[in-house]
């Protein structure tokens, strides 16, 4: 899978602004480049479900269409143990067409994180992390780092990072408004 993605993740390096904001209901969003100009996002938000509750939820790629607006469909090609792969359809703002990958999870539920990395598709790269804990108040920590690169050759890095930052609240928020639904 990435381990180098994995082992450059403090989940527990939040700043005391930080919290204050994820207390209010914020997401913390941050953005840098890869080496090769691809945009790192990274989204940090509260769940107000158990980490149990949210663990299940995202662990069902099956739901990622019902959860996130940029993801028309999902659908789990095949499950093994701690393992899987999944197929999303994506969709971005006009005039980009719609691209679609094949990605494979692997989960460590000991831990409530999973990782994932492109195995086939139109997007040139999609590989990330996501990791859940317990937080005060029986509720949940989420965090998600990705780089994905949607190999469309006339779009600057610049432009993918600006669309790339506008769609990180989105991956706290789906979940969470799913969760508060039902």
């Amino acid at each position: 899978m990435i381990p180098l993605l994995a082992t450059t993740i403090q989940l527990h390096a939040l700043t005391p602004k930080q919290v204050r904001r994820l207390e209010r209901g914020e997401v913390v969003v941050s953005l840098r480049s890869e080496p090769d100009g691809s945009p790192h996002g990274t989204s940090i938000g509260i769940l107000n479900k158990p980490v149990e509750r949210v663990w299940a939820l995202m662990t069902d790629y099956d739901k990622y269409s019902s959860l996130y607006t940029g993801v028309p469909k999902s659908q789990v090609n095949w499950r093994e143990g701690n393992r899987a792969e999944v197929y999303l359809g994506l969709w971005f703002p006009w005039p980009m067409p719609g691209r679609w990958v094949t990605l494979e999870f692997e989960e460590r539920p000991d831990r409530y994180e999973f990782e994932w990395s492109r195995k086939s598709g139109s997007v040139r790269r999609y590989e990330g992390l996501a990791r859940f804990s317990d937080w005060p108040g029986n509720r949940t920590l989420m965090r998600f780092d990705a780089v994905i690169d949607p190999a469309f050759p006339l779009l600057p890095k610049w432009l993918l990072g600006y669309f790339t930052a506008q769609s990180l609240p989105g991956i706290i928020s789906g979940p969470r408004d799913y969760l508060s639904r039902n």
